[in-house]
């Protein structure tokens, strides 16, 4: 039945459309503060073997298995049965036991603070406490703004029940002579209310559930005082976070303010009842069922109120990345506010758990273990998860890119949690895992700043110098003019013969950051490219056989032999130094010839050339 109820709180919790109202709220509310009562009720009643409320198993001689024993018997204030409970001093007679037994029930009932949940279950206690391995503190007094430990010793207990050290003997667990020997003076030091004195009798007698009918009025006006004061607090609280979510331009909308105000206000109304009770004196059995309700409602509000607070941010963020046209990203933030909302939730009911007094250690151990069952039945699943969440977040693509991605291109249409999908120049989606796709090499063209444009003319052969001087200027002032091409660098060159055409090599980067503007500028850039070898008298080549059918007289003898004569002046003289040139031939013949039409002055010393040009 607890489980199934739980159940319900968690989901009303996450399922927006489902979230109670105040009312829906104060009826939860209600009904937990009474399911711990029902929980601790059945914890204080004697018990026998080993078993234990809420199907624990503890040992018969553990200090959680001693109190739990005690604690009726604290109820009841039954001094008799208390004593075989209390590890008196040496000395003290039976007429001082019973007096120290009585003053210890009440001083217990009135100021001892006592949680069965948090007390070992183990017979030997807990042994790293940084106490005696003997020593064990189960709960604290409260005296004169003190917190005193209430100590329990573990003895061997012999067969005519006086306590000995032999080591056949039953060992357990009694209060501590140290902390009953100090029970006198604390009793004495308790502040005592003149206000009770002048009470009616009958306002001092047990009512109802074993409280006093003056504690039932103190109850009341406590209750009524947190009501009256949680909205002021509630609101001081908001006005805070408001100052500090301003902060960091985080705006608390009336609608976000208007669904938090209703934990913030059980949070304040709790925490201001759970102070003003506390002057009551109320006994130990009603302050662990009011401590073990609150517990469980602050654990409610704040699952509440932490949800509201993660709703705010995520939408915080997600207009942030909407604003900065980051799809992918804003996409992934409501999967992420559901995987936080479920850890929330799963932390809420553990604590609300520990709070019952079950042992939450043995349920994370199997969360463990189930979590590595699932993490290795779904290790692609989470390989792909992760993988989409480091895309995401690194962000080498966004939606609408134009991507290259190993020998496939395409525009990116979505970033998903498992893959990634691309839609190619065919028009074909092509769906890519993420763990595969964030370890390829991807090629992001819309990232880029300037286009490089590298074309390479071929011009006829039968283009002469002159023109090709005219040529490689033209296109320079085309380079350097045109207002959608960067003036550096903005090369033309003369590069080489090529089997038909005579090359020019273009080097210069477009202005442009998409494909559409830079297929625009390309285009002009062609169609004035054409003018320009068309206006120099010239042409474009293309591969070609030329048959020449010879007309002339062949080639000119003249020349034939006065190139043949003056080899073989050359040879005669030893002045033709093939196949190597030394030196002394040389350095006469260095940097007589003129470079360009103008000779080597208007040109710039080739040291000062940038190797880029």
């Amino acid at each position: 039945m607890l489980s199934s109820f739980l159940r319900l709180v968690c989901f009303s919790l996450i399922n927006p459309r489902t979230r109670m109202r105040r009312g829906g709220q104060f009826l939860l509310l209600l009904l937990l503060s009474v399911i711990p009562t029902m929980s601790l009720s059945a914890g204080t009643t004697e018990t026998s073997g080993n078993s234990a409320p809420n199907g624990m198993t503890e040992s018969l001689d553990s200090p959680r298995h001693m109190m739990r024993q005690f604690l009726p018997i604290l109820r009841r204030e039954d001094v008799d049965a208390s004593l075989s409970y209390i590890h008196f001093p040496r000395g003290m007679n039976s007429e001082k036991r019973q007096k120290t037994a009585a003053m210890l029930l009440k001083l217990l009932n009135t100021r001892g603070q006592i949680d069965l949940a948090r007390i070992s279950e183990d017979a030997d206690g807990r042994l790293y406490d940084g106490l005696p391995p003997q020593i064990e503190v189960v709960g604290q007094v409260q005296v004169a703004n003190q917190s005193i430990p209430i100590e329990l010793e573990r003895l061997a207990v012999a067969a005519d029940n006086r306590s000995d050290n032999g080591a056949d003997n039953r060992k357990i667990w009694q209060f501590s002579s140290e902390f009953v020997q100090s029970v006198p003076d604390l009793t004495e030091r308790l502040s005592h209310n003149e206000l009770l004195n002048s009470l009616p009798s009958w306002l001092l007698e047990p009512a109802f559930l074993n409280i006093k009918a003056w504690q039932w009025l103190g109850l009341f006006l406590a209750l009524s005082l947190a009501i009256g004061l949680s909205g002021l607090v509630a609101f001081l609280l908001l006005h805070v976070g408001r100052l500090i979510g301003s902060r960091f331009s985080i705006i608390m909308t009336t609608d976000s303010q208007r669904e938090a105000l209703p934990s913030t206000r059980w949070i304040a109304g709790v925490l201001t009842f759970r102070m003003l009770r506390a002057t009551l004196e109320l006994n130990l059995e009603t302050r662990q069922y009011l401590a073990t309700s609150e517990r469980v409602v602050l654990i409610i509000a704040f699952v509440i109120l932490a949800m509201h607070l993660l709703h705010i941010v995520i939408t915080y963020y997600q207009g942030t990345f909407d604003s900065q046209g980051r799809r992918a990203a804003a996409g992934m933030l409501q999967p992420i506010e559901k995987g936080i909302k479920a850890l929330i939730v799963v932390v809420s009911i553990l604590a609300i758990l520990s709070t019952f007094g079950f042992n939450v250690t043995a349920v994370l151990a199997g969360l463990g273990v189930g979590g590595l069952a699932i993490a290795l039945a779904g290790q692609k699943t989470i390989e792909n998860l992760f993988g989409g969440v480091s895309i995401i977040l690194d962000q080498p693509v966004r939606v609408g890119d134009f991507v290259r991605s190993g020998e496939i291109s395409g525009t990116v249409e979505e970033i998903g949690l498992r893959s990634t999908r691309l839609r190619t120049m065919d028009q074909t989606l092509v769906t890519i895992p993420n763990a595969e796709f964030s370890m390829m090499k991807l090629e992001n063209f819309e990232r880029r700043s300037k286009i490089r444009w590298a074309p390479k003319l071929g011009l006829r052969y039968e283009t002469k110098p002159e023109q090709m001087r005219l040529v490689l200027l033209r296109i320079k002032e085309l380079l350097i003019g045109h207002p959608m091409v960067l003036n550096e660098p903005a090369r033309v060159r003369f590069v080489g013969f090529g089997p038909s055409s005579l090359e020019v090599e273009i080097l210069s980067f477009i202005k442009a950051q998409d494909l559409h503007q830079y297929w625009a500028v390309v285009e002009d850039l062609n169609l004035k490219l054409m003018t320009i070898v068309e206006e120099c008298g010239t042409g474009f080549a293309f591969p070609s056989t030329t048959v020449y059918v010879e007309q002339s007289g062949g080639l000119d003898t003249s020349l034939q032999d006065s190139a043949i004569k003056q080899a073989r002046e050359l040879l005669a003289a030893k002045a033709m130094p093939q196949p190597f040139y030394p030196q002394t031939w040389e350095e006469p013949r260095t940097d007589i010839l003129s470079f360009g039409p103008h000779g080597l002055a208007d040109y710039p010393n080739p040291k000062e050339v940038n190797p880029a040009e």
